[in-house]
């Protein structure tokens, strides 16, 4: 393992130049979220040479310390449309990638006051994605096998580009008592951000039980479930039988929205396109077993979705 006298930024320059993992890790990343259907934009990049050198000279003792290197030799963000699709993407992300819960952070936010929320964690790389490094990189110098991936909301997204230029690049300066109010007022700009990610949500919400009111079941389920669908059409007999089934429509408004979005995603599930009439199926085999609706469906999309809803539930029991 090299000492932080021998660290050569032209030696680390040579071991990630060109490197393609982080398209590689993007690419995976984007299947798993694609396959629930969320809305989102990811970004992710290899940790520049220059700045890579400097970490590992600047935290050496911090390393040492906890006998661990540098965990974001790649970094990824993904920006969701919706706040209550954080908890979704993260349990998406922790069925597809082994999580080091010890080395997350996750702030739990204070009523008291709006600072601003760290959702960063930190996951193994998957075997292949390492391979695409040469292993003189992780025998010489104190880099982890791991990437980090923060979490945020488009809103977040774009105040915290401003903040980690304005404010973060330079915290020893804004230390001083003079920036206080200006603290507050990054702060506070990022508190009227977090109220419109949750009034999104709560006015799509009450758009939902409006149409669900009304009997309105395409709307009803495009605004409760705000993914991306393939094929919004529902055939009439499929609407009939709901309309007819005692409550069934209650209940399929009921259900919880991210449990139907980690099943879709699950990667048993697989080759499941995500249409309104494949969710009105899932929904009903996953909680509501009317057998009315079950017969619409054929039998070989009833196999694919029950494999798949078994092994949902039973990752969830563990």
């Amino acid at each position: 393992m090299k000492e932080v006298q021998d660290i050569n930024e032209r030696d680390i320059y040579t071991l990630i130049n060109g490197n393609t993992a982080d398209r590689e890790l993007l690419s995976k990343i984007s299947q798993g979220l694609d396959k629930a259907g969320i809305y989102y934009r990811i970004f992710a990049r290899i940790k520049a040479a220059h700045s890579t050198a400097i970490k590992l000279i600047e935290k050496e003792d911090k390393y040492k310390g906890r006998k661990k290197g540098m965990q974001d030799i790649i970094g990824v963000r993904v920006a969701l449309y919706y706040h209550d699709d954080i908890l979704v993407c993260k349990k998406i992300l922790s069925s597809m990638f082994q999580l080091i819960p010890e080395d997350s952070e996750e702030d739990v936010p204070k009523a008291e006051n709006f600072s601003p929320i760290r959702r960063n964690f930190v996951f193994h790389l998957p075997d292949d994605i390492i391979e695409l490094f040469p292993q003189y990189l992780w025998e010489n110098y104190r880099i982890e096998k791991t990437f980090e991936l923060q979490l945020r909301t488009i809103f977040s997204e774009g105040w915290y580009e401003v903040e980690h230029d304005v404010r973060y690049k330079h915290r020893e300066e804004w230390k001083d008592k003079k920036y206080y109010e200006y603290h507050r007022g990054l702060n506070s700009i990022n508190a009227t951000l977090e109220v419109c990610d949750h009034e999104i949500v709560r006015c799509l919400e009450d758009l939902a039980y409006d149409c669900y009111k009304r009997g309105e079941i395409q709307r009803m389920l495009r605004y409760k479930l705000r993914i991306h669908f393939e094929k919004e059409d529902i055939s009439n007999e499929l609407i009939s039988a709901m309309n007819s089934t005692d409550s069934f429509v209650k209940k399929i408004y009921q259900m919880d929205r991210g449990e139907i979005l980690c099943c879709i995603s699950h990667p048993e599930m697989t080759h499941l396109p995500k249409t309104m009439e494949n969710i009105i199926f899932l929904c009903n085999e996953l909680h509501i077993q009317n057998s009315s609706i079950r017969n619409l469906a054929s039998p070989l999309l009833l196999n694919k979705l029950n494999k798949g809803i078994r092994a949902f539930k039973n990752i969830k029991e563990e």
